[in-house]
């Protein structure tokens, strides 16, 4: 069974849990060339690092890229490095790495990676506007997950769909999309400290999307599972979408009327997002802080300045792709 990634506007995110599933269970297929041992095994290394924490994808995916032998392992590392562009907002590179590494994945004999780059593919078209294009990806993502078993099948088009649905805003139907991912996936990791991650970055998305969607008493049902898996996860490390997590809290604190706790959580989300470096989240957090009008004008006017550049870098983000997708059409 493989997961495909991409993550949350996210992210980049999105991409960190699914990678856990990955390494669980991902087949390794080799190229007929001749193989040094040496370097392969420097490649998964780093690999692991990589799925272990997520914030190092540009400095694994460099590495693993100076390491690859064949079209696999060339096209794992150019996905990983996209996944890093996209969260940056960087769609142009992001698009044309994921675009080599889709090449490279018909190549082989890997439905997996094949779907991984196709996967992250729907979501760079889609957070670029092309939606056209993100479609057409979907389309050929289904049509690939026919060669999976039910349950691998049904996993990675939920997956892929909640991923859609975030993008377009459509928080009831991310939400509902998700628990049945979770619940789906959920059933294949058994118990231990890799489901306890699993279902906390999962739930942290779920909360959102039901707070966003209207279904406060949901919400807050689900972040009491959300809060009894983060007791099961080391919290000396990087707790993979805790950023999230906090962003939450500050969400239902903004709904108890207490201003004052939901600056505090506001600020550590955002602290904790520049942290990871994951500028599409920062970018949540803060429309979510401006929405919710709870600073004087100074603190407002010092957000909206951060957010306008962060917005500024997707708009010329998004013409730029657009521009190259248009004249790649053209060329035709």
């Amino acid at each position: 069974m493989q997961i495909v990634e991409h993550s949350r506007n996210v992210h980049k995110y999105v991409k960190g849990f699914l990678t856990i599933l990955l390494i669980l269970f991902y087949s390794s297929v080799f190229s007929q060339t001749k193989i040094d041992e040496a370097k392969r095994k420097q490649f998964y290394e780093q690999w692991k690092i990589y799925s272990l924490d997520i914030t190092k994808a540009e400095e694994c995916g460099k590495k693993m890229l100076q390491l690859s032998q064949d079209d696999y392992e060339r096209s794992l590392s150019y996905n990983l490095l996209a996944e890093k562009l996209l969260a940056d907002l960087n769609y142009v590179k992001s698009i044309e790495f994921l675009e080599k590494a889709q090449v490279f994945s018909k190549n082989i004999d890997s439905t997996q990676q094949y779907m991984r780059v196709t996967g992250t593919l729907i979501s760079a078209y889609r957070k670029a506007g092309l939606i056209l294009e993100s479609d057409k990806n979907w389309e050929l993502f289904q049509k690939l997950s026919e060669n999976l078993p039910e349950s691998s099948r049904d996993v990675n088009l939920l997956f892929i769909r909640a991923h859609m649905f975030d993008v377009d805003k459509n928080h009831c139907s991310s939400a509902n999309t998700r628990e049945k991912f979770m619940n789906v996936a959920g059933k294949m990791l058994g118990e231990g400290p890799a489901k306890n991650t699993f279902v906390f970055a999962i739930m942290v998305q779920i909360v959102y999307d039901q707070i966003k969607c209207g279904k406060i008493s949901e919400a807050k049902k689900s972040m009491l599972i959300t809060e009894e898996n983060l007791k099961n996860i080391d919290q000396t490390k990087n707790v993979m979408m805790s950023e999230f997590y906090l962003l939450d809290k500050a969400l239902f604190a903004v709904l108890d009327k207490n201003k004052e706790a939901a600056k505090k959580l506001f600020d550590s989300a955002y602290a904790q997002s520049l942290k990871v470096n994951t500028i599409s989240i920062q970018k949540i957090i803060l429309e979510e802080r401006l929405d919710a009008d709870i600073d004087n004008a100074e603190d407002q006017l010092k957000f909206a300045k951060l957010l306008n550049t962060i917005m500024n870098k997707e708009v010329t983000s998004t013409k730029k792709i657009t521009s190259v997708e248009t004249n790649k059409a053209l060329r035709l």
